[in-house]
């Protein structure tokens, strides 16, 4: 155990303090663990060694025994370095110079083969780096998503809405501290300190980071009330979005910086108007109904639209099922056009008929008028 260098294990200087000594045990014993290092043979034996070091180090009667050994090595090594030392001179060693030439001579230097460049490799590389790349900077944690309801008429010409963001802000009673005069550091009661817990999973322990601190092993006491020791809190903030005209139904647009740590989605939803308009690419479609009289002598009736109420041309003989086609009645599109509202007809019979209108059609019928 004293010849084993366990400041060199932990990877500190040999003053280092006891929370220098622990912050390097928890991030080697992290890294090094054999739950998460399991095709690792050599993981068990760093992690066992990473524990005996820090056993010794973080007790202080150990740590002073193993510091005293460590400079009574240290003094052997020296007295013998200056009896070789000694010798050295007594013998008249004395180092021939060697010239670069006779090194190179001795020197067999391997030039390793070079395999073939996989063009496919290195483009299938490229091409998913830049898709997550991609996918980052669609969305981040701290991005804030909306949805904002439409109606048809606020889609097709676009409209200014005001949303509502619960944004962060720096807490004004304690300036992004999180404490008070009151506040002060403790162990966390839960992991005794050390950041971590641990829990039996069958035959094996496993560490997992401490909930209550957060890995950290402290705890704030008395935190700022305003905040509860977050430095930060939730302020609601109005913003102003600008829908674009023709946007579509599941749009999302973006305002960069204005989410609550990140950026705002705004995701359109277009509802229909109670089931009359529906869109269809950049045409607009609906259904109309029309007396049997409209359809076969022809008329006028009027159609609601996006734009409002508009007069629709019934054509004489106009049969069940027709298509009218309203022209630039419909959507925007990007080139300064619109779409075509299309108006489905659906010819309506009468059930009740009075005497009257029973006897006209019979005449009109007994005539050959209708077939």
């Amino acid at each position: 155990m004293e010849e084993r260098d366990y400041y060199g294990i932990l990877g500190v200087p040999e003053g280092a303090s006891f929370e220098e000594i622990r912050s390097a045990f928890r991030r080697l014993a992290l890294r090094y663990h054999p739950d998460k290092n399991p095709n690792d043979p050599t993981a068990l034996e760093k992690f066992r060694l990473i524990t005996e070091a820090y056993s010794v180090l973080s007790d202080p009667a150990r740590r002073a025994e193993y510091d005293r050994k460590l400079a009574e090595r240290r003094k052997r090594f020296e007295r013998r370095a200056e009896a070789w030392d000694g010798h050295r001179r007594y013998a008249g060693f004395r180092s021939r110079r060697v010239s670069l030439g006779e090194l190179l001579d001795k020197v067999t230097i391997r030039i390793p083969k070079m395999r073939p460049l996989n063009f496919n490799r290195v483009l299938s590389s490229v091409f998913r780096s830049l898709r997550l790349r991609r996918r980052a900077e669609e969305w981040s944690p701290g991005d804030v998503t909306i949805e904002v309801s439409l109606t048809m008429k606020e889609a097709a010409e676009g409209v200014r809405k005001i949303v509502e963001v619960l944004r962060e802000e720096v807490c004004p009673e304690c300036g992004g501290s999180g404490r008070t005069r009151y506040s002060r550091l403790d162990y966390c009661t839960r992991c005794a300190g050390t950041g971590h817990v641990f829990s039996r999973q069958g035959d094996f322990m496993v560490s997992q980071r401490c909930p209550v601190c957060d890995g950290t092993g402290r705890i704030l006491v008395n935190p700022c009330p305003s905040c509860r020791g977050k430095g930060v809190r939730e302020v609601p903030r109005r913003i102003a979005v600008r829908i674009p005209p023709g946007v579509r139904d599941g749009t999302r647009l973006r305002l960069r910086g204005q989410g609550g740590r990140g950026d705002l989605f705004i995701v359109v939803r277009v509802r229909e108007e109670d089931g009359f308009l529906r869109r269809v690419g950049d045409d607009v479609y609906c259904e109309i109904d029309i007396s049997f009289v409209d359809a076969a002598l022809g008329g006028e009736v009027e159609v609601r639209t996006i734009d409002g109420r508009a007069k629709l041309k019934i054509p004489p003989g106009t049969q069940s099922g027709t298509i009218l086609r309203m022209r630039g009645k419909g959507f925007p599109r990007g080139d300064g056009t619109r779409g075509d509202q299309l108006v489905k007809v659906n010819v309506v019979i009468p059930k009740n008929l009075t005497p009257e209108q029973r006897k006209l059609l019979e005449q009109l019928r007994r005539s050959g008028g209708i077939k």
